[in-house]
């Protein structure tokens, strides 16, 4: 709210919608499928109703409808002439009740339900709203103005393809016009400077391309292929689980055949089987990604990695070397989603493979949020194997780890570099437990001190799975912003606005994907190695703690109406450790009565100087006895 009051901007769809106004009433009066009562945000004033589209039915698209929208046409920024009505998805979304009549509180009704049944039954009913509230605004929806008919991908039809609703897509083909302009005029008010309008179809996930440092590092390739895939000529099917892969060897002896591929997938696809066939191309180790094609250099990952690896470990060789084995797509929905759900092609790699894309159309953050990943971002995952006997290094822990080498490895970036001092100023932090923040290049040069002038660039998503054995299968994923400057910054804006306060006659060289993932990787497997041997504790811990954002950082515990002091985190379970004090602001001292807080079950604004958390649930916010033994 008081980011929006004090000139920022909110979109909430559907769901969003809901959450930004003052009330929710949402199927009032069936049973526990009734969602009411008052909300935080209070954007819209009233109450947010739904929902529109009856019968309506959780977790299904059965209840989904293309209903149809009229613009206001009295909102020139938002109709620019164009007052086609369209249809959008809905599913669950509500109306806005009584906004029409809200115009002196600053509401604004942007379109309107037109639906005939609909209009019949309840009238002129606000499907899109604008809140002027205070020096900011916010837009919320009922339906998914969003939504494309190019969303319903594939795998996404196939789930849901028993439910008939094709018209649904077919009625959202054909507005997608008419919706797409008046999505881009809802944008524009809200502030954001769209690209110009491209007439280029929308990115699909491309082939992937497997290649290695060393030829021994093929092995488990021929094994997997030879003993767990069915072979067609020159081409390997191998049943990857969510998907099926069509493994394919790329040499001067066996070009490309695209057609040859599509004969093996038809002759092979067995009937009701709408598992959606991927290609994986396997380079030999001399060879290149195809450069016309892709933006990535294999050759030049390769040879920065063994460079870093010689001159940070000397002779030393460690248990698991991160990157020599190396997956890569242009464009993919999601490395960490592909890799975890299928696990009869992941499960074969060896721990340490480094799967990156350029773009990810369905990037994965914490709880269901889903990132659009454009280029300019360094994105990628690695498979990891950890046993799960290990008291001494917990895999919760290697969140921490990750965290902690995007930090390390973007301050060694480039160690043969003249300006290496630049890089190991980078104003980089960890917020924890995950998170990657930098320092805002407007206040580059500002205290670090200054919690609120950093802003997040990066962050950890660790899936895991227990195998047989007594093992972990971990996917690492990790994003970093690179080169992309808006919506808020970059590694590389950060980086020239240094150069600048450092008064340097020459630009710095920036950033590059190849040797910063190199950087990372080799920093991450250091790190790794030595956390499998002496736990989380020592080097390691005192590294985190010198790189995260929160020692001495006084919060409250919302709920519990207490003020706290974060001093550190378990070396075990890597909880937050904090101290209740008491005293007027600036001159705390501390009660001795300590807590315990858990990453995934607190709400966190660090910057407001807030934690939610449930004290009574044990070991998510579990109340320290000051004679308790705790690990500072």
């Amino acid at each position: 709210m008081q980011y929006v009051k004090t000139g920022g901007s909110y979109l909430g769809l559907c769901a969003g919608g809901y959450y930004g106004s003052a009330r929710c009433e949402f199927e009032v009066g069936k049973g526990n499928m009734e969602v009411t009562g008052n909300r935080q945000l209070q954007f819209f004033p009233g109450s947010c109703v739904g929902s529109v589209t009856q019968p309506f039915k959780y977790d299904s698209e059965a209840t989904s409808r293309a209903m149809l929208l009229q613009v206001n046409q009295e909102e020139e920024e938002v109709s620019r002439g164009k007052r086609m009505p369209f249809k959008a998805y809905v599913n669950g979304g509500g109306f806005f009740w009584d906004a029409d009549n809200l115009f002196d509180k600053g509401i604004r009704v942007l379109a309107t339900y037109a639906d005939d049944r609909l209009v019949a039954s309840h009238g002129r009913l606000a499907a899109v709203v604008h809140c002027q509230v205070r020096d900011g605004q916010a837009i919320l929806t009922g339906p998914h103005i969003e939504y494309t008919a190019e969303y319903y991908t594939a795998e996404y039809w196939s789930k849901y393809v028993r439910h008939g609703n094709q018209d649904v897509i077919d009625a959202l083909r054909e507005d997608d016009e008419p919706r797409n302009c008046f999505f881009q005029e809802c944008l524009q008010k809200l502030g954001l400077n769209l690209n110009p309008t491209s007439t280029a179809p929308p990115p699909t996930p491309t082939d992937m391309y497997l290649s290695f440092r060393l030829a021994t590092d093929e092995t488990w390739v021929t094994e997997a292929m030879t003993k767990f895939s069915r072979r067609i000529g020159g081409l390997y099917l191998l049943d990857g689980g969510h998907n099926n892969f069509i493994i394919q060897r790329i040499n001067k002896e066996n070009p490309e055949e695209p057609h040859e591929i599509s004969a093996a997938i038809a002759s092979h696809a067995t009937s009701g089987d709408a598992r959606i066939w991927k290609r994986l191309c396997i380079l030999h180790r001399i060879q290149q990604l195809p450069v016309t094609k892709h933006y990535f250099n294999s050759s030049l990952f390769f040879y920065t990695l063994e460079h870093l690896r010689r001159r940070r470990n000397g002779n030393y060789v460690y248990d698991i070397q991160f990157g020599d084995t190396l997956l890569y797509a242009e464009v993919v929905d999601s490395t960490n989603t592909l890799l975890e759900l299928n696990p009869g092609l992941f499960g074969h790699m060896p721990s340490g493979t480094v799967f990156t894309a350029t773009t990810q159309l369905s990037g994965r953050g914490r709880g269901n949020n889903i990132w659009l990943s454009p280029r300019g971002s360094l994105m990628f995952s690695v498979v990891l194997r950890h046993s799960s006997t290990s008291t001494d290094s917990p895999v919760a822990l290697v969140q921490y780890l990750a965290a902690m080498a995007v930090v390390e490895g973007v301050k060694r970036f480039l160690p043969y570099s003249t300006k290496q001092s630049l890089y190991e100023g980078m104003p980089i932090k960890l917020k924890w437990p995950n998170d990657i923040y930098i320092l805002d290049p407007d206040n580059a040069d500002a205290s670090v001190v200054n919690r609120d002038s950093y802003t997040k660039i990066g962050g950890v998503l660790v899936n895991s799975s227990y195998q047989a054995g007594g093992e972990f299968t971990l996917v690492v994923g990790i994003g970093l912003n690179v080169n992309a400057d808006g919506p808020t910054t970059c590694l590389n804006s950060v980086l020239k606005k240094i150069a600048v306060i450092c008064k340097m006659k020459d630009e710095p060289d920036p950033y590059t994907m190849e040797p910063l993932l190199g950087s990372i990787l080799v920093a991450f497997e250091r790190l790794f190695h030595e956390f499998h041997y002496v736990g989380f504790s020592g080097l390691i811990k005192n590294q985190y703690l010198k790189e995260w954002l929160h020692t001495g950082q006084i919060v409250k515990l919302e709920k519990e109406n207490v003020r706290v002091k974060i001093q550190s985190i378990t070396s075990d379970h890597g909880l937050l450790i904090v101290e209740e004090v008491k005293g007027p602001v600036g001159s705390e001292e501390g009660t001795g009565r300590k807590f315990a807080l858990q990453p995934d079950a607190n709400s966190f604004d660090f910057f407001k100087g807030l934690i939610k958390v449930n004290l009574t649930i044990e070991g998510r916010g579990s109340i320290l006895d000051p004679n308790d033994k705790v690990d500072a």
